[in-house]
């Protein structure tokens, strides 16, 4: 991207930054960050302070892994990309200020990546902010204010996931900044690239309670794993941090099977002391990791591609 793409990011990035609409989007973000992180750190045993520093480790590794991915760099940033998309390409379609823009020695892929850069940068920063405030809501809430955790644990228990789940949050800015950018530009309007980008969150959220409640059977009959976006997001988040030489627990294997369908928990049993009664759970195996890492990019590059081909082409009003 040249310098007339760079303008365009800087610009954009700049109305993404208004301080009214950031500090709202973060007190509602703080806010159920913190109920979410009451929910994941239920789990841990109550005598958790008297126990030894590699299991408190494990606990902690084990919150803050679903934590960070359900609501540190998962749905709300998400919801974020659709609103980005929105307002920083689809409505300035409509409104015509995109129309002056390109009046201006600008090539139109230009314009088109300095925007997509913008949104996938303003993402990948702000779950930045998200994945260390869930680690701190975590280490909170597992009593770290009453000495329930040593400060020791989060070496184990959270900073070695950090590095991975960085990688992991270029990967989602990119997967959902590609497809709200595409849809910005294929719908051409505000409302609709809203409800379009929406549903990647509703889809992603939605077969948590379905893969519970329909049960193994019916999940696996009816191959609904092939569209549960929870899964092939859990599927890439757990394929990258393998890759950069994290090793679950059997206890947070545990904790992920159940928060992204990755990890086959049926009649698993963790016992805290000993870290689970096998060396692993073992993985779903509906789909392997690399091939959902690999559709999902694949997928949004290939959504991206098509909406520059239609912007060159197209006649902005």
């Amino acid at each position: 991207m040249i310098a007339g793409g760079v303008v365009v990011m800087r610009k954009s990035l700049d109305d993404f930054s208004n301080p009214l609409y950031l500090l709202g989007f973060l007190v509602v973000y703080a806010g159920v960050g913190a109920f979410l992180a009451i929910g994941v750190t239920q789990a841990a045993p109550d005598e958790l302070a008297t126990m030894p520093l590699h299991v408190q480790e494990q606990e902690l590794a084990a919150a803050f892994s679903q934590l960070a991915f359900l609501w540190g760099v998962g749905i709300p940033m998400m919801v974020l990309v659709s609103v980005l998309a929105a307002n920083g390409i689809a409505k300035e379609s409509q409104t015509g200020t995109l129309r002056i823009l390109l009046s201006k020695p600008i090539r139109r892929w230009e314009v088109l990546g300095g925007k997509f850069a913008a949104i996938f940068l303003f993402t990948v920063l702000t779950m930045l902010a998200g994945i260390l405030l869930s680690a701190v809501l975590v280490f909170h809430f597992l009593g770290a204010d009453l000495a329930a955790v040593s400060p020791m644990a989060l070496g184990g228990g959270v900073w070695a996931l950090v590095p991975g789940i960085l990688v992991y949050a270029l990967f989602v800015g990119f997967v959902t900044g590609a497809v709200g950018t595409a849809l910005a530009v294929l719908t051409g309007s505000r409302m609709g690239t809203v409800l379009a980008t929406l549903l990647i969150p509703v889809v992603f959220f939605a077969f948590i309670p379905v893969r519970l409640l329909a049960g193994a059977t019916i999940y696996v009959d009816y191959r609904l794993y092939f569209v549960d976006l929870n899964y092939h997001f859990g599927n890439a988040f757990v394929f990258l941090l393998e890759a950069l030489g994290v090793e679950f627990s059997p206890t947070t294997q545990s904790a992920l099977g159940s928060a992204t369908g990755v990890y086959d928990t049926a009649g698993t049993g963790v016992d805290p002391l000993v870290g689970g009664m096998e060396a692993s759970v073992p993985l779903a195996g509906h789909v392997p990791p690399l091939v959902s890492l690999l559709g999902l990019l694949v997928g949004a590059g290939a959504l991206l591609a098509a909406a520059v081909v239609y912007f060159e082409r197209a006649d902005i009003q």
